[in-house]
């Protein structure tokens, strides 16, 4: 298997469209939630980061910089029809990369419930209490790592 090329991505970027889309397909879309959703307090200061196979963005994820050396990964997608490939790992080592390159000493993430396990695998450990998302009421577990 060929892993798709991994990209970073600009807000005007040609790609972004399609990232936004990604994003509110696999978290938004089946709560019947307006696209805008995906427009957070945090997007506009965030570097965006995709995989991009053949011009379609098969998976994409999102890096933060929330304090002095600690970044946040959110919005972390793969299309439907790529899961279980070894792109959402391919994109979230990429990811963790570049907060490291930046000073990034601690990174977090709020996973959904049933993806504990795949942050797990990549050294992420639970802190805090299980919450509700503000948006989607789906439960999240906060994670962090040490870089």
């Amino acid at each position: 298997v060929v892993m798709p090329d991994i990209i970073e991505v600009t807000p005007n970027g040609q790609y972004y469209p399609q990232v936004l889309k990604l994003r509110y397909i696999s978290f938004f879309q089946e709560y019947g939630l307006p696209e805008a959703v995906v427009q957070d307090q945090l997007e506009l200061r965030s570097r965006h980061f995709a995989l991009v196979e053949h011009s379609r963005v098969v998976a994409c994820g999102r890096l933060t910089n929330i304090d002095h050396a600690v970044y946040k990964i959110s919005q972390m997608a793969v299309s439907a029809e790529k899961q279980r490939q070894g792109l959402g790992s391919a994109l979230l080592k990429s990811i963790i990369s570049a907060a490291q390159h930046s000073g990034g000493e601690k990174i977090v993430l709020n996973a959904r419930v049933p993806c504990v396990p795949f942050y797990r695998k990549h050294g992420f450990f639970e802190f805090g209490k299980i919450f509700l998302s503000a948006t989607t009421k789906l439960p999240h577990q906060p994670m962090m790592s040490r870089v």
